[in-house]
């Protein structure tokens, strides 16, 4: 892993091929109800802070399940489900993790709707002191240990292959991980 920065002119973008994994959440409520959602970076769920669907997305629109709320397994911070029209609700279930420390595109909705950052990478792209056991743990690495978790308990219900751009830099042409930083 490279630790310098890269500016939005450095980035390249590269097809690749990914893992995308359906993960089922609860949504609590006055009852328990179930929902799902995909995701490529399981192991950013360990800094999610909010659900968010399309404002106009009809599977959501009338209903009233997302009303409730959802738990991060990983540090039982309570995630909100929120509504916002830029979410793509063609792709997967319509329903997207908010990780704004780690996203870009997530960063905004935080900006938007005041949630909470959490930054569970180091510089050297190994897990933080935020991500209790998974603490100095490089990144891939972390991912492989938390794919195993959540097929252990059932969470994970389906995987397959997608097609994707990822942000390469343009110097050392290595992959970019979108990390929060001052400037």
């Amino acid at each position: 892993m490279n630790r310098t920065s890269v500016s939005d002119e450095e980035i390249v973008l590269k097809n690749s091929i990914q893992i995308i994994y359906k993960i089922k959440i609860f949504i609590l409520n006055s009852s328990f109800k179930l929902t799902t959602f995909y995701t490529s970076r399981i192991e950013s769920m360990l800094a999610d802070v909010a659900m968010v669907s399309n404002t106009n997305d009809s599977r959501y629109l009338l209903n009233k399940s997302l009303s409730g709320y959802t738990v991060n397994i990983f540090n039982n911070l309570k995630l909100v489900f929120i509504k916002d029209s830029n979410v793509d609700y063609e792709f997967g279930t319509g329903l997207v993790k908010i990780t704004p420390g780690h996203s870009q595109i997530d960063f905004l909705l935080h900006k938007k709707n005041n949630l909470k950052i959490i930054n569970i990478l180091n510089l050297d792209g190994s897990f933080n002191n935020k991500t209790g056991i998974y603490f100095g743990t490089p990144m891939y690495e972390c991912r492989k240990k938390i794919y195993v978790l959540l097929r252990n308990l059932k969470i994970v219900i389906y995987e397959k292959q997608y097609n994707t751009l990822l942000s390469y830099s343009e110097k050392s042409n290595l992959l970019v991980e979108p990390l929060l930083s001052n400037q």
